[in-house]
This record gives C-alpha cells, structure tokens and sequence, in this order.
C-alpha cells in the first residue's frame, strides 16, 4: 500500500486588502476558511520577505484576527500572510497582501470641547506627532465640517491663533 499525504493549501487573504491606504494602526484581518483547517498562523513584516517581522500569531481559531494596539506604528507599510494548520500538519504559506497605515491625527489640547465663553479671536492647541512635519487645520460652524470658515495648511507649530483678519481672508 502506497499512502501520501496533502498539504493544505493557502488560505486566500480579504482585509485589509492588497496595497489599502490609510488602514488604522487596529485593523480587523481577515482570510478565507479552509474547510480541513483546525487554526490558522499569521505574520506581519515590514519587508516582503517576512524577515523583519513585527508581529506573529499561531492557533489563532476562526477567519478573523484583532491586532492588537501598539504593535504598528503610524504611516509604515506593511505585508502579511496567513497558513492553515491541522493535526496533520502546517500548510502553505498565503500569497502575501500588503497595506500602510495612517498617520493619526493629534489630540485637541485647546479650546476643550464643550468649552463656552472662547475669545473671538481662540488659539487652537493640540499635541504633538513625532511623524508629523506639519498641521494642517480647518475650522467649521457644524460638526460635519459642512461650512468650513477656516482651513490652514502646512502649520509648523502645535497652536494656531483665528484672529478676524483670517476669517476676512476666507
């Protein structure tokens, strides 16, 4: 008797998808289930080669895989892949899927929000980005930036001054 065994072959890769911009620095990875698969291993690496690879996760149960927060970092590209396995043993490797992160946006310092009794002429303060050259800011009546009465770009410093000169400029 003449006996072989098959090795399972590569799940196919969803979300984030190949080459996405701007993915949050917590995305939800997802895959295509293998019906023979008991769980599945997963890599993520800055180069294509998977040989700096920032995070890995083994047995993990189902299709789906939360990263956790912390594990990547703002504006850098990435490349994951995903492989079944089964009490037979591991399986190949997925064709890898690449994506860049975001870069976030800075925390308002001031005015707080909710703040009431502002000077007509408010500095608008927010903290600091360590990847970030510059700000860019925009100032609206309504909370869906529908009616824009300010926008800045290229600001080199944490804190911007709305003075009725700038509104008249608009």
């Amino acid at each position: 008797t003449y006996t072989f065994k098959t090795i399972l072959a590569a799940p196919q890769l969803y979300a984030p998808a190949d080459d996405t911009t701007d993915v949050t620095l917590t995305p939800e990875f997802n895959w295509e289930n293998k019906a023979d698969a008991d769980d599945y291993d997963m890599e993520i690496s800055t180069d294509e080669m998977f040989s700096q690879t920032v995070h890995s996760k083994t047995s993990i149960i189902g299709t789906t895989y939360d990263i956790p927060d912390g594990n990547l970092k703002q504006v850098t590209e990435y490349h994951w892949r995903v492989r079944a396995t089964n009490s037979e043993g591991t399986g190949l490797w997925s064709e890898p899927f690449s994506f860049t992160t975001l870069l976030k946006a800075p925390n308002p310092v001031s005015p707080a929000n909710g703040d009431e009794g502002i000077s007509i002429n408010p500095e608008f303060e927010w903290t600091s980005l360590d990847s970030a050259d510059s700000y860019n800011i925009r100032i609206a009546t309504d909370t869906a930036f529908n009616n824009i009465v300010h926008s800045s770009t290229e600001i080199d410093s944490l804190n911007f001054e709305l003075t009725s000169d700038t509104l008249e400029a608009e």
